[in-house]
């Protein structure tokens, strides 16, 4: 695939590109191949970010609870180039606070 202009693509990914990418559940790399071989085919990759990596959690507590890195900002190479110094802060609440409004306009997923 040749992609001649900047792309980022910004959302939940329910997938996790790396065994670090969860807590309180082992990731198997069926799980990460998939994700990975469609972002490899697509020249996407991870853009850095600060603030939480885990962006999800099964709000249990103890042994039960599971937290997961879902939320990803990726660009592909001429993305990187355009902006080599651009990092995401994850902010989750204030960033589902501005899409909430989006769910009446055609956006239902947005929780």
């Amino acid at each position: 695939m040749t992609v001649v202009r900047s792309w980022l693509v910004c959302g939940d990914s329910n997938n996790p590109l790396s065994p670090d990418d969860r807590l309180g559940s082992p990731v198997s790399w069926s799980e990460i191949q998939g994700f990975q071989s469609c972002l490899d085919f697509c020249g996407l990759s991870d853009i850095p970010s600060l603030g939480c990596y885990f962006t999800w959690n099964n709000k249990q507590v103890g042994v039960y609870r599971v937290c997961c890195k879902l939320d990803r900002m990726l660009g592909n190479d001429e993305w990187m180039a355009s902006f080599p110094l651009l990092v995401f802060i994850f902010i989750l609440r204030k960033l589902k606070q501005v899409l909430r409004p989006m769910k009446t306009n055609g956006f239902r997923d947005v929780q």
